[in-house]
């Protein structure tokens, strides 16, 4: 009836044609047939019972001499032979002082450590210990320490306190220090602990702080005073208590932002100021603790990624309190974008309008043509997606200039200079049938401020006018166009059942799915689901939720979210004595508070004290109600999108873009169609653990500004160094590599194909002439990805031909396999460092060289992270490296030029019907910084091949 109950069951699973386990000769219920001998081999079986049955059998016979004479000798026994032998001599009656004897000297230091151990918990549990045992806390051994407070406090004997304590003061293994306060705990009056509090060194009085606080002897009067004390670790840990208890420590220092939060841009201006009256601050960022003739903290300090803001505080030259330490980490989570919904965008100008799908934020750009900056946008406008004109269009005017479509009814919200003596006449300010005025003000750098106007349409082409109505530029910007969908859910008019929800799952649009469970005017899901680097962990992890549900099981959450609810994340309702009631899940808990996850993506800390009932009723803490909240089609959404969220690789087409994703995280974007990049680029790549390698595209200021460099708006080539991509320079004398002639995506060879931890796609492409007419050659390209420790393996195979005519590859500098490294992680303005096989370095000593492999890398938060890229042997060339210290790398198979130009010195002709094929190996990875080697990864991969 689906409701079998395992529990308490034992199942033997194997394979159809594997051997079964021979039962052991003479082994039965009775042992006392059994020779010591046999006995002793029996404490080595894998069996836990049968060890379990000869020890007891040995206890018995309690032949005590013979036994010791075997661990001394020590010859034929296995680890756990020798074990097990110990244990039962342990437990024999007999001959105690031979057998205590011969554990004391298995505790000198030069036993082997298994040994020692052994002994420290078997003259424990005899109650033992000898006079010399508390040199064990002095051992070298962390092990030894931390057996040595485990055995005294087992044994319940205060003989060597005075040994503890000395240890504690100057433990540096987490886990020996653990025992020591643990010990303490047990074998000292409250009294004495009290007095180890107020020690002169720091790690004894963190230990009794510690101990005091698990029993919960202290309250707030003796903890507060500790908030001060000059080692940060004992500090740290009364603030944190005292936060958690909600007792509101005020903190002697404090850091905004707050230490460990993100910030974007290029550095984070810190604020500090003290609770201490008098007090000045002092502040590092150079590694070195801060003194009194360290800087003083006089305004903001610019705190870079990587930097440690330490900081103190003095009063009358003396420092109060502990030493203040703050990091924070640039923030890369990838911004959340809606599903692109409009399309068909067109000028009358012919000029290039873009999308911003990220939406109205500071810091964005206004149009397309120009670098001026959104400064200040009002809370309900802030997220919406918007068009960036051009300003070259500013004197733009009748009633027809722009035209896009929209795939569903939303409002147009059109942003209108202030400098306008009057609104455009097509826009009908006011009128029933035309644009309202709102009370909204876009804030920006020129033009200073914008009037927002909104106005509904149905789905379908709309058409906006010019910016003015006398056709007059100058004086003026012209209009931006921002968009907003409202509400997503769609009520259902008929009720909403599993049946009919499955009905419309051959329909599922995924990322109509994505937008209803991210999107904020969606059904909310990400308030308590994490997904995509957006929400809350007040609900389970639906990363790989394609790989355990069914869409019927799915479905089954959605609309009766408490038929089967996730071990931990049921509801929890506590009463409050006031009589309030609260409910969610419970994220936390202590003895002194409750932090309580609640609808609506909202914490609330309770203090145990004021908990008068608490119940945990068989529901689940998501609500139900989603069933009339979207219709059938919509939840179908939902759960075509979750079904796309699988362990291993997955990909999500588009129509003019290919995502592959990882573990449900992005990996990468292929393009295969875009209003500028014309060729094939993958964009925006990151590492399985999600740091960026690749420049962001579009290029982001400030993060991406090339140091020192003046055209292109500050940065270097924003579009064609898109990524990682492949192009030439000159093919029959068409330039690919400067846009100058267009490279067009034709079909899939192979659709896109995800399993487990491989994924594989082919494409062809039509390489055509400046004009676009005519077909210069064709490119065929497989691409294989495979998941390995180090990161992403991706196998680049392309193969060029043309059945109708010659063609022929130039020798420029700027054709191959290219690479336009994150900005962290450039020489030049970042960490990084471009090395290849023969050990040469950066641009200086790389540049121009062949090479079998080149990897560009930096650390990003303690990881080293970059690409490698490894050119097959089998290709009719070796490559040589374009590589710049800006962020540039290019693995070029061709000839390198005696003298730059853009006319070939050599070509490389492909007869009519000829295939030229070139294959690379491209890595990207991530790993520990400290023990980063690559040619030992480089090897590895060659021998994959």
């Amino acid at each position: 009836n689906g409701n079998q109950k395992n529990a308490g069951r034992v199942f033997r699973i194997s394979g159809k044609d594997s051997l079964s386990v021979p039962t052991q000769q003479g082994w039965n219920d009775d042992l006392t047939g059994l020779n010591l001998d046999e006995l002793v081999a029996a404490l080595d079986s894998p069996l836990d019972a049968r060890r379990v049955a000869a020890q007891e059998e040995l206890v018995r016979r309690d032949r005590v001499d013979q036994l010791l004479h075997r661990l001394k000798a020590g010859t034929g026994l296995s680890e756990r032979q020798r074990t097990w032998l110990a244990w039962t001599v342990a437990r024999s009656g007999s001959s105690p002082d031979a057998v205590n004897g011969f554990f004391v000297g298995e505790l000198d230091a030069t036993h082997r450590l298994e040994d020692r151990l052994t002994a420290i918990r078997i003259l424990a549990f005899r109650d033992a210990l000898p006079s010399e045992f508390g040199t064990l806390f002095a051992d070298e051994e962390p092990r030894v320490r931390f057996a040595a407070a485990v055995a005294m406090r087992e044994a319940r004997t205060p003989l060597w306190v005075k040994e503890i304590i000395g240890a504690a003061a100057t433990e540096s293994d987490r886990l020996a220090f653990y025992a020591q306060w643990n010990a303490l705990r047990d074998l000292l009056p409250e009294a004495e602990r009290r007095v180890l509090l107020e020690n002169d060194r720091p790690g004894v009085r963190l230990a009794a702080l510690l101990g005091m606080l698990e029993d919960g002897l202290l309250g707030e009067g003796d903890v507060r005073p500790h908030t001060g004390d000059a080692d940060s670790r004992v500090a740290r840990l009364a603030e944190e208590w005292l936060e958690k208890a909600g007792l509101g420590a005020e903190p002697l220092l404090t850091m905004s932002p707050e230490s460990g939060s993100v910030f974007e841009g290029e550095s984070v201006d810190v604020t500090l100021a003290t609770s201490v009256e008098g007090g000045t601050i002092h502040y590092t960022l150079d590694g070195n603790p801060p003194v009194e003739n360290s800087p003083k903290f006089r305004g903001p300090i610019a705190v870079r990624e990587g930097q440690t803001l330490r900081a103190v505080v003095l009063r009358e030259r003396v420092q109060v309190g502990r030493t203040f330490e703050g990091t924070w980490t640039r923030d890369r989570t990838k911004p959340y974008e809606p599903r692109p919904f409009l399309s068909g965008i067109e000028a009358r100008s012919g000029h290039a309008y873009s999308m911003d799908w990220v939406g109205l934020r500071a810091g964005a750009a206004i149009y397309a043509d120009r670098d001026y900056r959104v400064r200040e946008v009002p809370g309900p406008l802030k997220g919406l997606p918007f068009l960036r004109t051009a300003n070259a269009d500013d004197a733009s005017s009748g009633a027809e200039w722009l035209r896009f479509s929209s795939d569903e009814p939303l409002s147009v919200l059109v942003a209108l200079d202030t400098r306008l003596p009057e609104p455009p006449f097509w826009m009908k300010v006011g009128e029933e049938d035309g644009f309202q005025p709102t009370k909204y003000t876009l804030g920006a750098e020129d033009p200073k401020s914008f009037s927002v106007f909104r106005k509904s349409f149905p789905a379908g082409e709309i058409v906006l006018g010019g910016n003015t109505n006398d056709g007059k530029g100058g004086g003026k910007g012209s209009y931006l166009v921002a968009f907003d969908r409202g509400n997503l859910l769609r009520p259902p008019t008929e009720p909403v059942t599993i049946e009919t929800v499955l009905a419309q799952m051959p329909d599922g649009d995924p990322a109509r799915g994505r937008d209803l469970f991210l999107h904020a005017k969606g059904a909310g899901c990400y308030l308590c689901h994490r997904m995509d680097g957006r929400g809350n962990v007040f609900a389970p992890d639906l990363s790989d939720i394609g790989s355990r549900a069914d869409a019927r099981t799915i479905i089954e959450s959605i609309l009766e979210p408490s038929a089967t609810i996730t071990e931990g994340f049921g509801l929890q309702v506590f009463t409050m004595k006031n009589g309030t009631v609260l409910s969610g899940i419970v994220l936390e808990e202590s003895g002194q508070r409750v932090k309580l996850g609640m609808m609506g993506g909202i914490e609330q800390v309770l203090a145990v004290a004021e908990i008068a009932k608490r119940d945990s009723p068989h529901l689940s803490a998501m609500p139900a109600g989603y069933g009339a909240a979207m219709n059938a089609t919509q939840v179908a959404n939902v759960v075509a999108w979750l079904r796309e969220q699988k362990r291993g690789f997955s990909f999500r087409k588009g129509e003019s873009s290919l995502d592959l994703q990882l573990d449900g995280k992005h990996i990468a974007t292929y393009l295969l169609d875009h209003e500028k990049l014309t060729r094939r680029a993958f964009v925006n790549v990151r590492t399985p653990s999600g740091f960026p390698v690749t420049r962001n595209f579009p290029p982001r200021k400030p993060e991406d500004l090339d140091p020192g460099y003046q055209g292109e708006d500050g940065i270097i080539h924003p579009v064609m160094h898109a990524g990682l991509w492949m192009s030439f320079g000159w093919i029959d004398g068409n330039d690919y590599w400067r846009l100058l002639s267009p490279v067009k995506f034709e079909k899939y060879l192979e659709e896109p194909e995800a399993e487990g931890n491989e994924a594989r796609f082919a494409t062809r492409d039509r390489y055509l002439d400046q004009d676009g007419k005519t077909t210069i050659c064709l490119q065929d390209t497989r691409y294989r990805f495979r998941r390995i420790d180090e990161g992403i393996v991706l196998d680049w195979d392309a193969t060029f031909f043309n059945d109708e005519r010659d063609f022929a590859f130039g020798d420029q500098e700027e054709s191959g396999l290219a690479l336009r490294i994150a900005s962290p992680l450039r020489v030049q303005g970042g960490n990084g460092e471009i090395v290849n096989d023969r050990g040469e370095v950066n641009g200086l000593g790389t540049w121009g060289k062949e090479f079998e492999w080149i990897d560009y890398s930096g650390v990003i938060d303690g990881k080293h992270v970059g690409v490698m890229i490894m050119p097959h042997p089998d290709n009719r060339r070796a490559c040589w490296s374009h590589s710049r210290d800006y962020g540039a790398l290019v693995a070029n198979p061709f000839p390198r030029q005696p003298k730059e130009r853009r006319e070939p010195y050599v070509t490389t002709m492909v007869k009519k019907g000829e295939r030229f094929r070139l294959r690379y190996r491209v890595l990207v990875h991530e790993g520990d910084a400290a023990v980063f080697d690559p040619g030992a990864l480089a090897s590895r991969l060659e021998g994959e091949r």
